[in-house]
């Protein structure tokens, strides 16, 4: 067995009771106190001489308070859209708008356990991707794709050349089924 296969193994295999490792606020790498890290203030050794860190140094302070109601709105309808460390970045900001610059940062583990609460998208198959497009097809809707909107569509979600090939495949094959039944 390849080694990288003996790494998933052992990783996928690890139980829920072993402690988790600690991780960098700033870049979110794993934390080793052996070859420099800072585990108490959780920053790594590149990241400790970051400016972003002074604050982390300075004073742990109080731990961060929870997500307020217009906080967890924003993770719900943004949560899928964007990564997390960017989110975070715009909770923080919004925070500090808010709060001043003495607030405590919310952390990304905060982060991750609102949005391992929320439900997570449903995968589509290939027979639940043709009932849509025939679905978009009969209110109408697939006349409106144009190439400019797959286009923007693969610019704002970031697809690879591949996913916007198939998806301009997938609707180019529904909108000729869609003429044919026509």
């Amino acid at each position: 067995m390849p080694a990288s296969a003996t790494n998933v193994v052992s990783l996928s295999s690890r139980k829920a009771s072993e402690p988790q490792v600690s991780r960098c606020r700033l870049c979110n790498c794993a934390l080793s106190p052996d070859i420099g890290d800072d585990p108490v203030h959780r920053l790594c050794g590149s990241c400790k001489s970051h400016p972003k860190a002074a604050k982390f140094l300075k004073d742990a302070g109080p731990a961060p308070r929870d997500f307020t109601t217009a906080d967890r709105s924003l993770i719900s309808s943004l949560g899928t859209t964007i990564p997390p460390r960017q989110l975070l970045d715009v909770l923080n900001a919004r925070m500090h708008a808010d709060l001043g610059t003495n607030a405590s940062d919310y952390t990304l583990d905060q982060l991750e356990k609102a949005l391992g609460t929320r439900r997570k998208p449903q995968e589509i198959d290939r027979a639940g991707m043709r009932r849509l497009l025939i679905e978009a097809a009969r209110i109408g809707l697939l006349d409106r794709i144009t190439s400019e909107v797959i286009e923007d569509f693969g610019v704002i979600f970031s697809l690879t050349p591949g996913q916007l090939t198939h998806v301009r495949d997938a609707i180019k094959g529904a909108k000729r089924r869609s003429q044919k039944a026509e």
